[in-house]
């Protein structure tokens, strides 16, 4: 049972406009694995790799003067400005340093939060019993993967500004660890599975009970009540807990005309927001007709949210689902009606 990406995109689109979800992330152009002096490996930010960076300037200017002032093809003037060129293209296309690296992940990406809980069901984390050793090859490579598509966690803190506020680097750094990155993940994806194991029309109880200690499975008892409240009382704390260190209520606008919104100190929190949204949804999460996995739901209105765009009605999470939904249904019933077909037809020319 999974949350899909309409989920997220429709309580995103209720819950608030652009300009009440100004919480900025950056994403830079290269980043790297380096490693500590303990031997943790954690992700930076890097500069990328540009073309060698000669005083083209002053070069192109004595070619030219050499060449009289004109410039033809395959001249040393014109293999220059060529190469001008060349890097100003390499740093349009490599060095997002300025406002196009920013993004709006609360705008831009209502899903995140799903993309990141799925990494472990999509294979692409290995689990371990510490912390320590979840520094593997396979975690240090989603964590790179991670940070080049959507920026850094956001772990390693920076020194108070002027004002005294502390934030959280957009670089990267040693907090932001191979290790923290994969026990992040795996902590969201439980909060996941558990939220819909308990929302389920069918209670999963084995999966619920996966996560309790032999003490706390004695406690909970087996009761269906009493494995569905641990399993929603299990992430509401959880979700809690990452919103109070990560995420807070905001005020947008101007004085006289404040609005409250929502910002995060790193993008952690911003993906926990969206869990959050989720718990506090009022109505029944519509979920696939063939896997019941929760497709979309409704979240609380903002102020002055910009007006909701319409959005196609999802039957299906996928087009595995919707496929599969249409053999059973469609396709496998004609089957068999035309092999009963077959089967009597044979057997009133046999009599």
């Amino acid at each position: 049972m999974d949350i899909l990406k309409g989920s997220f995109a429709a309580a995103a689109d209720k819950f608030a406009n652009k300009e009440h979800r100004l919480g900025i992330w950056e994403i830079w152009a290269k980043y790297d694995i380096r490693q500590r002096k303990d031997g943790h490996r954690y992700v930076l930010r890097v500069e990328p790799d540009l073309p060698p960076a000669p005083d083209l300037k002053r070069e192109i200017e004595e070619a030219v003067e050499e060449a009289g002032g004109s410039v033809s093809p395959g001249s040393r003037a014109d293999e220059l400005l060529r190469e001008a060129v060349d890097r100003r293209e390499a740093r349009k296309e490599q060095g997002k340093y300025s406002k196009d690296g920013l993004y709006y992940p609360l705008v831009r990406e209502p899903d995140l939060f799903l993309k990141f809980a799925r990494l472990a069901d999509e294979g692409k984390l290995d689990d371990a019993p510490t912390l320590d050793e979840l520094d593997t090859d396979k975690n240090a490579e989603a964590a790179l993967d991670w940070a080049w598509e959507h920026g850094v966690l956001g772990l390693t803190r920076v020194p108070p500004d002027e004002f005294g506020f502390r934030g959280a680097s957009t670089y990267g750094g040693e907090a932001d660890t191979v290790a923290a990155f994969a026990n992040e993940a795996w902590v969201a994806n439980g909060c996941l599975r558990l939220y819909e194991a308990a929302t389920a029309d069918e209670l999963d109880v084995d999966l619920i009970s996966s996560y309790l200690t032999p003490r706390g499975k004695a406690r909970v008892g087996q009761t269906p009540a009493r494995v569905r409240a641990f399993a929603l009382d299990a992430v509401a704390t959880e979700t809690q807990g990452r919103i109070a260190g990560n995420a807070y209520p905001a005020l947008y606008g101007e004085v006289g005309k404040f609005v409250s919104g929502w910002s995060f100190t790193n993008l952690l929190g911003a993906m926990w927001l969206q869990m959050f949204w989720l718990l506090t949804a009022n109505e029944t999460p519509q979920r696939c007709e063939n896997c019941d996995k929760i497709i979309t739901y409704e979240q609380p209105d903002q102020p002055q949210g910009t007006k909701k765009r319409g959005r196609k009605k999802e039957k299906f999470c996928n087009k595995t689902c919707r496929d599969q939904y249409h053999y059973l249904t469609v396709t496998k019933p004609r089957r068999k009606a035309a092999k009963a077909r077959r089967a009597k037809k044979r057997q009133e020319e046999s009599s």
